[in-house]
C-alpha cells in the first residue's frame, strides 16, 4: 500500500515539476468551445468535427490563468480554421484558406444545428482573410495589453512570407477544442 501511495505521490510531483517549467517558459495553449453537435470520439484521431456545431468561444491559458478572447462568430470561424488546419508550424496561404473555408462542410454549414434563425456563413476572400487576421491580432494585443500579459499576437499567430511573396498563416500554440 505505501509502494503505491508513494508511486502516485511521485507522479503528481512530476506532474506539478513540468506544470511549472511550462508557465514559466511562457508556453501558451488555446482552447476552442464548440456546441450544438458533438466533436465525437474518432478512430482515426483524437476528435471528428461534424457539421452543423457551432464555435462557441475561444481560450488562452498562459501560466495557468484563462483569458477568454473577445472573437465575434466570424473571427471565430477563422481561429478554429487556423487552429485546426495551421497548427504546428504548417501554414496556408490567404487563398487556401478561403478555399477550406468555402468547402469544407464543417465551416459551409456552422452552427447549422443551433436553434435560431441566423447562422453565420463562413464565405471569405483571400483580402477578408487577411483583414480578419489583423483584427483578431488586434483583439489579443488589446487583450494582452489589459491583462498586462508579456505576449505577442504575431508570435501566436505567425506570418511567414514565400518566395512567391504569398503570405503563409500558421499557428503556434498548444491547441485544444472541447464541448
Amino acid at each position: 500500500m505505501a509502494h503505491s501511495e508513494l508511486d502516485l505521490a511521485l507522479f503528481y510531483y512530476d506532474l506539478a515539476i513540468r506544470e511549472i517549467e511550462r508557465m514559466t517558459r511562457g508556453q501558451v495553449k488555446l482552447i476552442v468551445v464548440h456546441r450544438y453537435g458533438a466533436t465525437l470520439p474518432d478512430t482515426r484521431g483524437p476528435i471528428r468535427r461534424v457539421a452543423g456545431t457551432e464555435i462557441a468561444s475561444a481560450w488562452l491559458i498562459f501560466r495557468g490563468r484563462s483569458y477568454q478572447l473577445p472573437l465575434s462568430a466570424t473571427h471565430l470561424i477563422l481561429f478554429d480554421y487556423l487552429c485546426w488546419h495551421c497548427a504546428g508550424g504548417i501554414g496556408q496561404s490567404a487563398s487556401e484558406i478561403e478555399a477550406g473555408l468555402n468547402e469544407q462542410l464543417f465551416y459551409v454549414h456552422h452552427a447549422s444545428t443551433a436553434k435560431r434563425r441566423g447562422t453565420v456563413i463562413a464565405r471569405s476572400s483571400r483580402t477578408s482573410i487577411r483583414k480578419q487576421v489583423e483584427r483578431i491580432r488586434r483583439t489579443m494585443r488589446e487583450l494582452f495589453e489589459e491583462e498586462h500579459l508579456p505576449l505577442d499576437p504575431i508570435q501566436i499567430i505567425r506570418s511567414s512570407p514565400t518566395s512567391t511573396r504569398e503570405i503563409r498563416y500558421s499557428i503556434c500554440a498548444e491547441v485544444a477544442w472541447e464541448n
